[in-house]
């Protein structure tokens, strides 16, 4: 098959994950998340593509050979499928397929799409990450309007909650905090747009989606850059064109002024800024804590049964495990949540260690937003897009 045949599957893949989201394909009539119908459809289409991309290069090339392609990652990137597959065959034996749909589209959709990016040259990987950007911000833009007008532009349903909280493409709010947040940094030079008005229409959907964390961390990210460019400057200096530099000067303050303005004349910062204390939300993240504390040794190693999720409401008060680590452990135990951590987390802290600042922040963003909610034990093509950005953003070109 033709690299670019190739690079049209995953930009199909990358399409289908950002436009069809749960929400959509429940209002299209799939039972994807909602309780009843097929097994079948309770996976994305955009996993079972990857699947079958993955299956039809596997036979053609033989495993060996096709896994041989990712040259130094390719140790990690076994590491990640085994620790992942011993997870998946432990809940199919535990509670059968029920509830485990998300592994699937989360964790395994995601480490398959490594071996395919391989397959096709540098500009193509290039592209793949141009187009994350522009998907990205046509998010952004969306959430911006879906907070002035306090309408659902993708699904045309009205909120009139006093704190109403954008959804955009990716379904729920939280879930498009954690991915705008953390793809940003690697993502926010990849378009036409200045990276400085990029980065302001990033701060203002991160404060229509409502997530305190995603804030803050960006905000922290920014301040790291900020720092690095302006020791990189005094030390040994930024070789600039005099018209740009002179265009940045007048853009930063500009910028910042026109940002300000919109931040406190409109209402699009109101979920941040009158709850920057704990609150009920927060006290959930904080309550889950609570449910350790009624594990038994056994369940501590092997999970909990089903009867436990139906009282957790008693417990905490309410349904949700705002906690995936948590939410793994009540799954599948101590031992299951430490491979599932291996699987998510081993490859992209391996190209954030050998990439730059902005994978550094990009990665510590994410591991430290997704850790304030559920997003991991949710379907969510977060992890999925992240390992695209790491591994077509590569600045050195190594091939992976």
């Amino acid at each position: 098959m033709e690299p670019r045949i190739i690079f049209k599957y995953l930009i199909l893949i990358v399409l289908l994950a950002f436009f069809l989201s749960a929400n959509m394909l429940e209002l299209m009539g799939i039972s994807y998340v909602s309780i009843g119908g097929s097994s079948l459809l309770k996976i994305h289409i955009y996993s079972y593509l990857t699947i079958l991309l993955f299956c039809y290069f596997t036979f053609k090339l033989g495993f060996s050979r096709f896994v041989s392609l990712l040259n130094g990652e390719k140790r990690y990137w076994l590491y990640c499928l085994l620790s992942l597959c011993i997870v998946i065959g432990y809940g199919l034996i535990k509670q059968g397929t029920a509830g485990l749909a998300y592994l699937i589209d989360s964790l395994l959709a995601a480490l398959l799409i490594f071996p395919l990016l391989a397959l096709i040259p540098h500009d193509l990987k290039e592209k793949i990450v141009v187009i994350l950007a522009y998907l990205l911000l046509l998010n952004s833009l969306t959430a911006i309007l879906e907070m002035t007008f306090h309408r659902d532009l993708v699904r045309l349903s009205v909120e009139y909650s006093q704190y109403f909280r954008a959804t955009a493409f990716l379904n729920h709010s939280l879930n498009n905090a954690l991915i705008t947040a953390s793809l940003a940094p690697l993502l926010w030079d990849k378009t036409k747009l200045s990276p400085i008005l990029y980065v302001a229409i990033i701060l203002l959907a991160l404060f229509a989606f409502g997530g305190r964390a995603a804030m803050a961390v960006f905000m922290f990210g920014l301040v790291v850059v900020c720092c690095k460019y302006t020791i990189n400057y005094v030390s040994v200096g930024i070789r600039m064109d005099w018209n740009k530099f002179a265009f940045i000067n007048f853009l930063i303050p500009v910028s910042a002024i026109v940002l300000c303005v919109v931040l406190l004349e409109s209402n699009i910062a109101n979920r941040i800024l009158t709850h920057l204390y704990i609150d009920r939300s927060a006290e959930a993240r904080l309550d889950v804590f609570i449910l350790l504390d009624q594990l038994s040794v056994n369940e501590w190693f092997f999970g909990v049964n089903q009867s436990f999720f139906e009282n957790i409401n008693s417990l905490i008060g309410i349904n949700v495990v705002e906690n995936y680590i948590i939410g793994w452990i009540l799954n599948f135990g101590i031992i299951g949540c430490l491979l599932l951590l291996v699987a998510t987390f081993l490859l992209s802290v391996k190209y954030a260690l050998t990439g730059d600042i902005m994978a550094i922040i990009s990665v510590m963003s994410f591991v430290a937003i997704s850790v304030c909610n559920n997003a991991l034990t949710a379907k969510t093509p977060a992890l999925m897009f992240l390992f695209l950005a790491l591994a077509c953003a590569r600045r050195d070109n190594v091939p992976i």
